[in-house]
């Protein structure tokens, strides 16, 4: 009999009798206890997965023995998901790849077991039925579904297993209501939470990431000295106007949070959805630290992209972070919408000085140089503050050549 699903036969009707036979169709808890050890080993082999994804497609080909096919599809989209999650932006193909065991209802079912959903009152209340795969984040993965009492849209975030024994995380998890009551007009109100999973309000809207990739520029392949890209990057009023815009809108938004004594901590632009485009209208999510920084429990890859956003301080744990943090954080994400490409900590530099002197002498904008330089100072203590009479002081030094 299958001791361990290590030991899964390589051949699938092979493997599905091994499974029936060590599991039954009244051992879905058990699989799934063995499954959560499984997604937590960062050592399973791709064959491994390989192998459980061809069960679960012969099973769900036959509509089968569900109590089974549900912990392994599950087993299947958390690997996908987890996977994708390693990258600095998820690649759509493998978000596609995921769809595919997720459309499962046995897979929604276990995945109600897993994350404990039923054994917290507030959290019984999310419908999986309709559930579609939303965002994959760097611990976590973002589930739209809906929320029964009242009848509303909504998200479920689950922290992905790998990261179920960081204490951090799970206790994040729980705490992510406590975060965000006083602040309900900048982030979404919370309904439910427990060490694996949050459910809150789901904000329509594309995040500013998915804006800003949209506008990025590209290198081409006939342009071997980057003339061409050059032309493309250099900013143009509609820019402009956009940095101006997304300037203001959060600095009255961070306004808004230190008048209350609080401050986000993880200010990026996946973090920051995008309610209304003309005129622009934002909402903030995830807030507090990110965990996958300050615990290091990211794929390198992931850990830098994300990492650009975080005031160099709070890297290196000099400081816990405050609104200077959001300060230094403000200052990138305007940086980036500048350059219209992925920034990374190397190129923080190379970008703020094309800003002040442009890569010809009608590109630059040294006014929202001037800004961003003030924003991301070295120094906390001399970082320009982003209250009102800040944002409005936007109007008049950012300016298109």
């Amino acid at each position: 009999m299958l001791t361990s699903l290590y030991e899964l036969n390589t051949d699938c009707e092979a493997a599905v009798t091994e499974l029936v036979d060590r599991y039954g169709d009244t051992g879905k808890a058990e699989l799934l206890a063995d499954i959560e050890r499984l997604l937590a080993d960062v050592s399973v082999q791709p064959d491994l997965i390989a192998r459980i994804a061809a069960v679960h497609r012969r099973l769900a080909s036959i509509d089968a023995h569900p109590a089974i096919r549900g912990p392994v599809g599950l087993c299947l989209f958390l690997d996908i998901v987890t996977r994708a999650s390693l990258h600095e932006t998820p690649p759509p193909e493998l978000l596609e790849e995921a769809k595919e065991p997720f459309a499962d209802d046995a897979v929604k079912s276990s995945l109600r077991v897993l994350y404990k959903l039923d054994d917290d009152d507030d959290l019984k209340d999310c419908s999986l039925e309709d559930a579609e795969l939303h965002q994959i984040g760097t611990t976590s993965v973002i589930l739209e579904c809906e929320r029964m009492t009242p009848k509303t849209g909504a998200a479920l975030k689950c922290v992905l297993p790998r990261h179920f024994s960081v204490r951090a995380i799970t206790q994040g998890a729980k705490q992510y209501g406590a975060r965000h009551k006083a602040i309900l007009s900048i982030a979404p109100e919370v309904y439910g939470s427990n060490e694996r999973a949050v459910m809150m309000e789901f904000i329509h809207g594309r995040t500013l990431a998915e804006r800003l990739q949209d506008d990025q520029v590209h290198n081409e392949p006939d342009d071997p000295t980057g003339e061409t890209k050059a032309r493309k990057r250099a900013l143009r009023k509609p820019h402009v106007d956009f940095i101006r815009a997304l300037g203001k809108e959060l600095c009255d938004v961070l306004e808004k949070l230190h008048a209350k004594n609080q401050c986000h901590l993880d200010l990026s632009p996946r973090n920051i959805i995008l309610v209304h485009e003309d005129p622009l209208d934002v909402r903030l999510i995830d807030f507090g630290r990110n965990f996958a920084i300050a615990e290091g429990v990211a794929s390198s890859l992931a850990l830098a992209r994300a990492s650009v956003y975080v005031e160099p301080q709070m890297i290196t744990r000099q400081r816990a972070g405050d609104w200077r943090s959001d300060c230094y954080s403000l200052g990138i994400i305007l940086l980036e919408a500048a350059a219209r490409q992925p920034l990374h900590r190397e190129t923080i530099t190379r970008e703020l000085w094309r800003l002040w002197t442009g890569e010809h002498t009608w590109d630059g904008a040294p006014g929202l140089a001037r800004i961003i330089e003030d924003l991301i100072d070295a120094e906390p203590r001399q970082r320009l503050a982003f209250m009102s009479d800040q944002a409005s002081a936007t109007d008049g030094l950012v300016t298109a050549r």
